[in-house]
């Protein structure tokens, strides 16, 4: 029996209907299924940390955030149950000092460290970007664009986004620094006696994850050499689109509420036949 469970991703943790509904989302129903058939108890703790555009890179920091301060409060990592949601291996956060500077210049909001979150299933008052902005000065700034960006249709990217995906952004870098991020979690987890699951977004970030071959990459070859793949699970979106259910995205693209409710059925099961 569990005394701690984390959960964490991008949107496709949350439903959003314009606003982030955190109990409609797969966390808060797997947390109540778990805990209507035992596998946490009573006395339970839980962290969600999920924000709409997050990269791997937070993903990863909040998680651990979330674990540590289960630690702080005295349970196991044994004892504790963490379900991750990795985003898009194209998502990049660069953590700026003056978000003043950036905002002026793109018009753009920043993520910060708070996020959209729920503790023990009970929403955390939402702060708005914009009420954020006026108490801090740093954050995270968030690019996000497809792997195929091309230069023809980035005439409507902030300067900040082009910049990176005309000089810096390459497939390669979008893997290792997708796999160092996760093998940082796994690390940490390893350290504290936690067996984390992991999900994806989407399959095919999963599998540029775990099957591309980037040739004779040291840094790749070690990372991909050192996951653990015993605990990956199928994608939110590719089980959904096999599952014989109907309606179960919203148009955008998203999981909505029944969809949510079909994965974390998944989930559940998943977790305890593993």
């Amino acid at each position: 029996m569990y005394k701690g469970l984390v959960t964490s991703g991008c949107s496709f943790s949350l439903y959003d209907v314009g606003i982030m509904i955190i109990n409609h989302g797969w966390p808060y129903f797997l947390q109540q299924k778990l805990l209507s058939d035992g596998v946490l108890s009573e006395d339970f703790s839980s962290f969600h940390r999920g924000l709409g555009g997050n990269g791997n890179m937070l993903i990863a920091r909040n998680t651990m955030e979330a674990i540590s301060r289960l630690l702080d409060k005295g349970i196991k990592g044994e004892d504790i149950l963490c379900v991750v949601e990795w985003s898009g291996i194209n998502r990049h956060q660069f953590f700026i000092d003056n978000t003043m500077y950036i905002s002026s210049a793109t018009n753009e909001t920043f993520q910060y460290d708070t996020g959209v979150t729920f503790e023990n299933g009970k929403d955390i008052p939402y702060t708005s970007y914009e009420d954020l902005a006026k108490q801090k000065r740093n954050g995270y700034y968030l690019v996000n664009q497809p792997s195929d960006w091309v230069e023809e249709v980035s005439h409507d990217a902030h300067p900040i986004d082009r910049s990176y995906y005309r000089y810096f952004q390459s497939h390669t870098n979008d893997v290792i620094e997708s796999l160092w991020h996760w093998t940082t979690l796994q690390n940490y987890c390893e350290v504290n006696n936690i067996k984390p699951y992991y999900t994806f977004m989407y399959e095919h970030d999963k599998e540029m994850l775990l099957d591309d071959d980037l040739g004779d990459t040291w840094a790749w070859k070690y990372l991909r050499d050192n996951i653990i793949t015993d605990n990956v699970l199928t994608s939110i979106t590719k089980y959904l689109e096999e599952d014989s259910h109907k309606n179960l995205f919203m148009p955008d693209g998203h999981p909505n509420k029944r969809g949510h409710k079909v994965f974390s059925d998944y989930v559940k099961k998943s977790l305890t036949s593993i």
